[in-house]
């Protein structure tokens, strides 16, 4: 990187900017920031390609500029870049129509919003989408590309590339030699699960291990949880 991005806006109008997108419960979309435009051109040129993952504070409104600047790829880890408000839908299908009467509305994450606008949202993203020119979806796994393709990003060509393993770093090695690397017992049975940040959030299966842990006929195991804590 050659150059420092300098932000631009600011002042006594922006806060009302803020506060009136706050009331509306349009947060989601980011429509008060100025990042990626922020860039500018300028930054961008020196790039063939952008590549997009998780995007806090973009702007939703900004997606057909970035995209004229030069092609963009974009790597999609969970459904909120094509839903209203929300990072996983369950068994919501809303999403793919109009979003509206968020089943997840005041639900840990979305707990902290004013009003539920996820329709505004979805709307602001599916006209953003049809104006966006070269983009390229990827999904990490066959299930989020296939979902990609069903939301307001399916006019886009969708990929999927599934996240790969440096076999260099990770590759099998003897049972005893993990247990010591790790410090666990040899008579001890190590069990493997997934966590999240919100021990509610069933995706990641807390509520299985903890109905599991009962069940198990020995006691002499060792719980290594994988995630986020």
């Amino acid at each position: 990187v050659r150059e420092t991005p300098k932000p631009v806006g600011g002042g006594r109008g922006r806060g009302y900017l803020q506060r009136a997108i706050h009331r509306l419960g349009i947060d989601h979309c980011h429509l008060d920031s100025a990042f990626p435009k922020n860039l500018g051109t300028g930054f961008l040129a020196q790039f063939d390609l952008i590549h997009l993952h998780d995007t806090p504070g973009f702007n939703s409104a900004s997606l057909p500029w970035l995209t004229k600047q030069c092609p963009v790829v974009w790597t999609m880890h969970t459904m909120g870049a094509f839903t209203g408000n929300c990072l996983y839908a369950y068994g919501c299908d809303r999403w793919k129509e109009r979003c509206g009467k968020c089943p997840q509305f005041g639900i840990w994450p979305l707990k902290w919003l004013h009003r539920d606008a996820s329709r505004a949202n979805l709307a602001i993203k599916r006209h953003a989408s049809r104006r966006a020119r070269d983009l390229h979806i990827i999904g990490v796994s066959e299930w989020i590309g296939a979902r990609a393709r069903e939301g307001v990003l399916g006019r886009h060509p969708v990929t999927t590339i599934q996240n790969p393993v440096d076999t260099d770093v990770f590759q099998p090695i003897p049972k005893a030699r993990a247990k010591a690397d790790l410090g666990i017992a040899e008579d001890r049975r190590p069990i493997l699960f997934a966590i999240s940040s919100n021990p509610e959030d069933t995706r990641k299966g807390t509520d299985l291990i903890a109905a599991a842990l009962p069940l198990l006929q020995t006691e002499r195991i060792t719980l290594l949880p994988l995630g986020i804590g």
